[in-house]
C-alpha cells in the first residue's frame, strides 16, 4: 500500500513541481493534520472559502479550539464549530421540532439563507438534520462533521495538549451526541461530494484527468484507479475519499475510495 507521502511526492512528480518550494511547504504543513488548534485572537473569522471575499460562518474567540483537516495556503481548513451558520431550504426537509429530515437528493447547504450564497456542502434523502431555526423559507441547522470553513494561520496555533480523539468527544458531548472514539464503519459514512463526472481541458495543467462538478464549477479534481471515470463522465456521483488541498490548484484533489452512481430523478 502506497504511504501519503508517497502518494504526495508522487503527485509533485506528475506535476513537473518537485523542485517547487512552494507546494513542498504546502505538503510538508498538511503532513501533520488532523491536528487540534487554538486561536490566538478574538474575533477571527471562519469563511466559507479560502478568500477574504467569502461569507463569514462563524467566529472564534481567543482560545477557542478547531480541529484542522489541512491547509491552502495562508489558510487553513477547518472543521466547522457548532456555532457556525449553515442553511437548506425548508422545502427539502420535512421538520419535526428540532429535528429535520432531508426529503430529497443533492439539496445545497449554504452559507446564507439564499440560492446566490456558497455552497459548504450537500446532503442526501433521509439525512437527519438539527434544526436551529427557521428564516424565510429556509432552516439554519447544526454544521455537520465533514463541512469545513476557512481560517487564516496567522491566527491558529497548535494545541499540542490535545489529542484529536479527546477533542471530538468534547464536540460530540457539547451537543448533547453519544461519545464514540471509534471510526465509523464506511457505509455509513456520507459522500465528501455528489455531483458530475467531467473531463478537464488540455490546454491547462490540471492535477488529475477528471472533475467533479457541482452546480457548474469544479468542485474536486478525482483520482480514481478502481473506477472507470472516462465511462463516467457526465453521470451523477457519490465520492468517498482522501482529499488535498493546495494553492495551485482551484479545488481540491480527492483520490476517490468508493463511488456510487446517483440517480437524478425527482
Amino acid at each position: 500500500m502506497r504511504t501519503a507521502a508517497g502518494w504526495l511526492a508522487g503527485l509533485a512528480l506528475a506535476l513537473g513541481a518537485a523542485g517547487s518550494s512552494g507546494e513542498a511547504a504546502t505538503q510538508e504543513a498538511s503532513a501533520g493534520v488532523p491536528a487540534v488548534a487554538r486561536a490566538t485572537a478574538s474575533r477571527v473569522n471562519v469563511r466559507a472559502g479560502a478568500n477574504p471575499n467569502y461569507e463569514v460562518l462563524a467566529q472564534l474567540d481567543a482560545g477557542d479550539r478547531v480541529l484542522v483537516a489541512g491547509y491552502d495556503g495562508e489558510w487553513a481548513q477547518v472543521h466547522l464549530p457548532q456555532t457556525a451558520r449553515c442553511y437548506i431550504s425548508a422545502k427539502y426537509v420535512e421538520r419535526h421540532g428540532t429535528r429535520g429530515r432531508v426529503t430529497t437528493d443533492r439539496v445545497n447547504i449554504r452559507a446564507r439563507p439564499a440560492t446566490t450564497a456558497s455552497i459548504l456542502g450537500q446532503v442526501h434523502r433521509d439525512r437527519d438534520l438539527a434544526v436551529v431555526e427557521e428564516q424565510a423559507g429556509w432552516y439554519r441547522i447544526r454544521p455537520l462533521a465533514e463541512w469545513v470553513g476557512y481560517v487564516k494561520r496567522d491566527y491558529l496555533q497548535p494545541e499540542s495538549g490535545v489529542s484529536v480523539e479527546q477533542f471530538t468527544a468534547d464536540e460530540q458531548r457539547a451537543v448533547g451526541q453519544t461519545v464514540s472514539t471509534a471510526a465509523p464503519a464506511a457505509a455509513s459514512r456520507p459522500p465528501l461530494y455528489i455531483g458530475e463526472v467531467r473531463g478537464v481541458g488540455r490546454w491547462f495543467r490540471h492535477p488529475s484527468q477528471h472533475r467533479l462538478v457541482i452546480d457548474c464549477r469544479t468542485a474536486a479534481y478525482l483520482v480514481a484507479d478502481a473506477y472507470p471515470l472516462a465511462e463516467l463522465e457526465h453521470q451523477t456521483v457519490a465520492i468517498w475519499g482522501d482529499q488535498q488541498t493546495s494553492h495551485k490548484w482551484k479545488a481540491p484533489l480527492v483520490r476517490v475510495t468508493r463511488l456510487e452512481r446517483v440517480s437524478t430523478a425527482p
